[in-house]
């Protein structure tokens, strides 16, 4: 008796254990976009692109239990797609059988085996490279932030054929599978309308050519979503956004200080809000850990920017704040890189032109970093402040006498000729008399309209003109210190309408900017 109630219990177990085959759900309710091809959740925490400008309204979303139940099979077909791409467990958000596409969230037992391809930066689509691995490459694949993973599952007997990419969507890592079935039995009994499964073999070589058109097309789709997670991060987590600029702000005013440690931690934190790095930051974090000569870590970072960013590039040779970077076994591969990139993009430049307005640039940047730092410093030094003052004084004058002589040879220089360096005639400008800067405004204006500058540039030019003249300016750039030491605008000329006016030109709201600028420079 006792050995057959053993019997029954193992027989209770295992028709259990046949029969557990569960998909699960995360809980949202979707809604189709037909006007862009997306699929959008009620409160878009998730919207997806299906890869087509029209899309049907009322093409079925299987993205709940209830939903699931309507089409009988489709739980064990989901469950063996999950099951064949090494996904079980993970939640499904939907799957839009009309469009041939599944998307769930991978969860933390996916396995990081080895990819079909590899496709990276996915922040620069048009400049993406894709990479197919082999037999040869480790077993063991980690998945950086900035690259997607595809893998191919081909199932003859079920004539399936999934394509799986694997990328970031803001946050969380997300799965989206694209699914090629050829018509069967078991799939015409689902009664799926908007019929998506083929009518031929999809596992026959012969469709090798639709095949890859197939994994093209898949692959254009992925990236699209992974930009669109990047945005929706964007627009739900501007928390995020504000730290990253307050570590990058307390940054820079460690590094200006000449706290090049500090600087460098900073820094190292605002980093990991990866989808905010700018590549600005980046440099001056490598500036600050060569100061330090934590040459490797200057290195890693140029690296970066140049992994990151496809089309930043500088004249990194001529800049003297890398010397010491120069023995470096990393040195040369960053150079030969900027000056492949340098040579692609300043083609028709007047090279000598840009060279010379970079060191005008780094005279006027190099002597008020070592005023800032000496002002700064405790105890401060008044005879080495008045020193450095002069000095200051001295070089923005020759720096002066050189703008007025490449304007008076060559006009207005834009980017077509020397790149971003066209900016350096504005900054030097920004430093002159008053005559000059009126002088140059309607120009700068100019420039404005052919993308040649920024608006906000021509802005704080307009302020302090207005300043030095004794009028009320509009923007509230140019500030002064208070009796407490606090950084203040002078007088605006229309205090409730001043952040319109800012938005207009591309500024921030006053109070950031106010509270940014004391962080940076106040007492």
């Amino acid at each position: 008796m006792i050995r057959l109630l053993s019997i029954l219990t193992l027989g209770i177990i295992m028709t259990g254990c046949l029969n557990q085959r569960v998909i699960r759900f995360a809980d949202h309710s979707w809604t189709v976009n037909e006007d862009f091809g997306q699929l959008i959740n009620s409160d878009t925490t998730y919207r997806f692109t299906v890869g087509e400008r029209l899309i049907p309204v009322d093409m079925p979303i299987i993205c709940s239990q209830d939903s699931v139940n309507r089409y009988p099979g489709m739980k064990g077909f989901i469950y063996d797609i999950l099951h064949t791409a090494g996904l079980d467990s993970s939640e499904i958000l939907f799957y839009a059988p009309a469009m041939q596409l599944m998307f769930v969230k991978v969860n933390d037992n996916f396995e990081g085996v080895r990819p079909y391809g590899v496709t990276s930066d996915l922040r620069e689509p048009s400049k993406l490279i894709t990479f197919f691995t082999s037999e040869n490459n480790p077993e063991h694949w980690k998945r950086q932030p900035m690259e997607m993973h595809t893998y191919s599952y081909l199932t003859k007997n079920k004539k399936q054929f999934l394509v799986v990419d694997i990328f970031d969507y803001g946050d969380e890592e997300i799965a989206q599978i694209q699914v090629n079935q050829t018509k069967t039995k078991s799939t015409d009994k689902m009664r799926i309308p908007f019929t998506p499964f083929y009518t031929h073999d999809i596992t026959d070589m012969n469709h090798l050519l639709l095949w890859s058109s197939v994994v093209d097309w898949h692959k254009s789709v992925a990236v699209a979503n992974y930009q669109i997670g990047n945005e929706v991060k964007v627009l739900r987590d501007k928390k995020a956004y504000a730290i990253y600029t307050k570590l990058i702000t307390r940054a820079d005013s460690c590094w200006i200080t000449g706290n090049s440690v500090n600087a460098l931690e900073y820094f190292k934190d605002a980093f990991k809000f990866y989808n905010h790095i700018r590549p600005r930051d980046v440099y001056n974090a490598a500036c600050a850990a060569t100061e330090i000569n934590d040459t490797a870590t200057a290195i890693a970072l140029l690296k970066s920017n140049i992994m990151h960013f496809p089309s930043w590039y500088f004249s990194i040779e001529a800049d003297e704040d890398f010397n010491a970077l120069h023995e470096h076994c990393g040195w040369k591969e960053i150079v030969d890189s900027m000056s492949a990139r340098s040579n692609r993009a300043e083609v028709g430049f007047d090279r000598p032109l840009k060279a010379r307005l970079e060191r005008i640039f780094k005279s006027d940047q190099n002597v008020r970093y070592r005023f800032i730092k000496a002002n700064g410093a405790n105890p401060r030094d008044s005879v080495l402040v008045d020193s450095i003052l002069a000095e200051m004084q001295e070089v923005d004058q020759q720096n002066l006498a050189e703008i007025k002589d490449i304007i008076a040879t060559n006009g207005w220089v834009g980017k077509d000729k020397v790149g971003s360096a066209c900016t350096v005639i504005w900054l030097i400008i920004q430093h002159s008399d008053i005559n000059t800067q009126k002088e140059m405004l309607p120009i700068f204006r100019s420039a404005v309209a052919t993308g040649d500058l920024d608006a906000s540039s021509v802005a704080m030019l307009e302020d302090r003109i207005m300043v030095a003249e004794g009028k009320p300016q509009i923007y509230g750039t140019q500030l002064h210190e208070d009796e407490n030491g606090n950084l203040i605008p002078h007088q605006l000329q229309s205090p409730e309408q001043v952040d319109d006016f800012r938005r207009q030109v591309g500024l921030p709201p006053l109070s950031e900017y106010l509270k940014d600028m004391q962080k940076k420079y106040g007492k």
